[in-house]
């Protein structure tokens, strides 16, 4: 039998936030409500009209000296706990739904089989909450003897114990999402100078460098974020195959930014070889790979890497949780539809070189991740595609990406110019490779025209 008097404590850290936290609050609400639980609020500096608004919610509200120390502050909630479980939430940070979470506190059964429990913090990189990175943390933990926070930033429970819950539900977070460049300069300057200070003590935790690489890349620094994921992967010790991979990824991410091609390549292969990468991860290391090996011209190499990189894709689409797990931004980064859609056309273009039509078709299977912007500066390869479309026993496949460049005044202008050709030669040919590009959606000029032409040419064999 538990001495607990709760059988949850939601802890928060208050820092006169008045835009987010009625926000946070009123998301904890259903819980307060349907769970046997407290709500611990650790004031860093808020003024009276905001602890009014904390008031309505709690009665358990305790002063805290800022002293740059996340972990400092955290303990104060976590040695006031009351509860079996243990949960904290930033104040810039709301549930969506915790309907899920009400289910599980009380449902005895199911709660003891688990010492922790995490769900997704949705990243928000721009105030407009446009754009956005999800990643799976750990922020909840039966309390017990060695428990507390550690690390002056990004401050985390120092013994986790297994198994763990994974909640569907997620929180809002707008931490990252600065409104100027002065804010966020001021954000990773204070950040540095924490980090920096874990640095100096001796702390060469991978956790550590996995920050600090996250700190360069927001700000650009691409020479600093390498230098120092480099360093990181040099004084680890395999403690936590999670941050590592993040850290190897931001190493291939700061080559690539940096166009430092070969190097890219020679590291990405090696930690492909190494493995312990998630497959979100294998997929955003193939992206850069594609493109590296592209500008080395290295066409087989890019080929091989986006045929790879779309297979990982359509795996992921139908199992998007195995992304969460990546603790990058990065990969949101990369997977931009405009980055997909470049690696779809070197992809193809490559493999059109090579005249490797299996390999061609292939790749052509992800043309349902593509826009109609497809085109690099050189597009005199794509009639190529018409050449082995006449071979192929899958002409949808050729005709849905022909019709997307049919889009292209230019590019339109190859593909009607050779399909003129097939006319003189075989007009059944023609009719036949154009009967499916005409079928593909498309109101673009230059596709009314082709249609018209078709229809033309089979009334007038019919009337003959």
């Amino acid at each position: 039998m538990s001495d607990k008097k709760y059988k949850l404590t939601i802890s928060i850290l208050a820092s006169n936030r008045k835009d987010t936290i009625p926000k946070t609050l009123n998301s904890l609400k259903p819980i307060l409500d349907n769970v046997s639980s407290e709500l611990i609020v650790t004031d860093t500096g808020c003024d009276e009209d905001l602890l009014d608004v904390i008031r309505k919610y709690t009665d358990k509200i305790v002063k805290f000296q800022w002293c740059n120390d996340f972990s400092k502050a955290r303990n104060v909630g976590l040695k006031m706990a009351q509860g079996e479980w243990f949960m904290f939430i930033d104040d810039d940070e709301w549930f969506e739904d915790v309907s899920e979470m009400i289910a599980f506190f009380n449902n005895d059964k199911e709660e003891q089989k688990y010492n922790s429990f995490g769900y997704v913090i949705r990243n928000y990189m721009n105030p407009d909450g446009m754009q956005w990175q999800d990643s799976e943390l750990t922020r909840g933990i039966r309390l017990g003897e060695g428990v507390e926070f550690v690390d002056a930033i990004h401050e985390h429970y120092s013994n986790v114990k297994k198994p763990t819950k994974v909640f569907d539900a997620y929180v809002h977070h707008y931490g990252y999402a600065h409104a100027t460049e002065e804010a966020r300069k001021k954000h990773f300057q204070r950040n540095m100078e924490l980090l920096n200070q874990l640095i100096d003590s001796g702390d060469r935790e991978i956790r550590t460098y996995f920050h600090m690489v996250k700190e360069y890349s927001s700000v650009n620094d691409y020479e600093s974020a390498l230098r120092v994921g480099l360093e990181g992967l040099e004084h680890n010790k395999g403690n936590n195959n999670r941050l590592v991979a993040a850290v190897k990824m931001s190493i291939i991410y700061s080559f690539f930014r940096l166009e430092r091609y070969s190097e890219l390549c020679e590291h990405a292969r090696g930690f492909l070889c190494f493995g312990g990468l998630s497959m979100g991860i294998v997929a955003s290391m193939d992206m850069c790979l594609c493109f590296a090996e592209y500008n080395l011209k290295r066409y087989r190499e890019t080929m091989n890497a986006a045929i790879e990189y779309f297979a990982i894709r359509e795996y992921l689409e139908e199992n998007p949780r195995q992304t969460v797990y990546d603790m990058s931004a990065i990969n949101a980064t990369l997977n931009k539809q405009r980055k997909v859609n470049e690696l779809f056309v070197l992809g193809l273009h490559s493999a059109v070189l090579l005249k490797k039509r299996e390999q061609v078709e292939n790749i052509l299977k992800g043309s349902k991740y593509i826009d109609d912007n497809l085109f690099i500066d050189n597009m005199d390869w794509i009639v190529e595609l018409l050449e082995m479309m006449k071979e192929s026993d899958d002409k949808n496949l050729y005709a849905k990406v022909l019709a997307g460049y049919m889009e292209q005044l230019s590019i339109a202008a190859k593909i009607c110019n050779r399909l003129m050709d097939m006319r003189e030669v075989d007009e059944n040919m023609f009719i036949d490779l154009t009967s499916y590009i005409v079928s593909e959606e498309s109101d673009s000029p230059q596709m009314k025209l082709l249609r018209k032409i078709y229809q033309g040419l089979k009334i007038f064999r019919q009337k003959k």
